[in-house]
C-alpha cells in the first residue's frame, strides 16, 4: 500500500504560522503535524514565484529549468516551463499515484498542469 503524500507550499508568510506548536480548532490539522514532517529552515533558489516554484518541480535552479522570472508578468524571458524536464510530479505518476494540485500554478502561461504529471487541478 502507497503512502499519501501531502505537500503544502505557501507564499508570503510568517514562520511563527506553521510552527509546530500551532494549535488548530481544524479536525486533522494537528493530526498531520503529529505524525508528518516539518522542515524548520528553507531557502528559495530565487525570490520570485514562477522560477521557484519550477525549481521545486524539477529540483534545479534557474539557470538549468530556464525560468528566470514570473511567467505572467511582461517583461519575461520565458512563458513556460520546458515539458521535458524531470518532475518530481511524473515521477510521482509514473509510480502510480494520483496528482493533485490546489492554487496558483504559475509554472506555465500557456501549457495545462497535465503536461507535467498532474491528473487534477483547481
Amino acid at each position: 500500500m502507497q503512502m499519501n503524500i501531502l505537500l503544502i507550499t505557501t507564499d508570503q508568510h510568517r514562520a511563527d504560522t506553521v510552527l509546530p506548536n500551532f494549535k488548530s480548532n481544524l479536525k486533522g490539522i494537528q493530526t498531520l503535524r503529529e505524525s508528518g514532517v516539518t522542515f524548520t529552515n528553507g531557502y528559495t533558489p530565487i525570490a520570485q514565484c514562477s522560477p521557484a516554484r519550477a525549481s521545486l518541480l524539477t529540483g534545479l535552479l534557474p539557470h538549468s529549468h530556464g525560468m528566470y522570472n514570473n511567467c505572467h508578468n511582461r517583461p519575461r524571458l520565458n512563458e513556460d516551463l520546458s515539458t521535458e524536464l524531470w518532475t518530481y510530479t511524473k515521477e510521482l505518476k509514473r509510480s502510480g499515484y494520483q496528482v493533485g494540485e490546489v492554487g496558483k500554478w504559475h509554472i506555465s502561461k500557456n501549457i495545462l498542469p497535465e503536461e507535467y504529471g498532474i491528473d487534477d487541478y483547481i
